[in-house]
């Protein structure tokens, strides 16, 4: 066993004097950008995994079981399981991303239509080789906005879907949905 850690640390070491070459500080830029990608993919999906299972639990009750402890017993190995995936995601996503250096062309580049007028434009990189590092981000949706020599990734803002039903029901009218519940204890929620 220990064999492969070290056979495993000796690649990661390797690969990150590779990505050094390319640019100082390169590896813990991707590692941060990696770790902060996977854990909030992760969480978020573990929040709505506890939500649903949330839902459910009451009817353990009918099984002559307390909903209270399997909620506390399911949750935990819920959260057990998320640790060992973001442990796992991450260390694939380190050994596996291409990183391939930037060719500089548009690195802090004075604008020609400002010079001799006394005005000074300053562009700069938020994250090193962000592209590579984007690449490396998975199947996330990330639009890219052009700057200075690379671009910096930045989520999408996706707008929820809303049934056309419920557009114009106040949050404490009854639910259309003929529940007998407000609208903010049902669809709403």
């Amino acid at each position: 066993m220990q064999e492969f850690i070290d056979d495993a640390l000796d690649a990661y070491a390797e690969r990150e004097k590779d990505i050094e070459q390319i640019q100082e500080g390169l590896m813990r830029d991707l590692e941060r950008f990696i770790v902060l990608q996977t854990v909030d993919t992760r969480w978020r999906e573990h929040l709505e995994n506890m939500d649903y299972m949330r839902e459910g639990i009451g009817l353990r009750g009918l099984a002559q079981k307390d909903p209270l402890v399997e909620y506390r017993n399911e949750g935990h190995t819920m959260f057990q399981d998320l640790t060992r995936a973001i442990r796992e995601e991450v260390v694939t996503l380190l050994y596996h991303a291409e990183v391939t250096p930037d060719d500089g062309s548009g690195a802090l580049q004075q604008p020609q239509g400002n010079a001799g007028n006394g005005s000074l434009t300053y562009e700069h990189e938020s994250l090193a080789g962000a592209e590579a590092i984007l690449a490396a981000g998975g199947s996330s949706t990330y639009a890219t906005g052009g700057g200075g020599g690379g671009s910096v990734a930045t989520p999408v803002a996706q707008r929820p879907k809303v049934n056309s039903e419920f557009e114009s029901v106040g949050r404490n009218d009854p639910c259309p949905c003929g529940s007998g519940k407000k609208y903010k204890k049902c669809h709403g929620a």
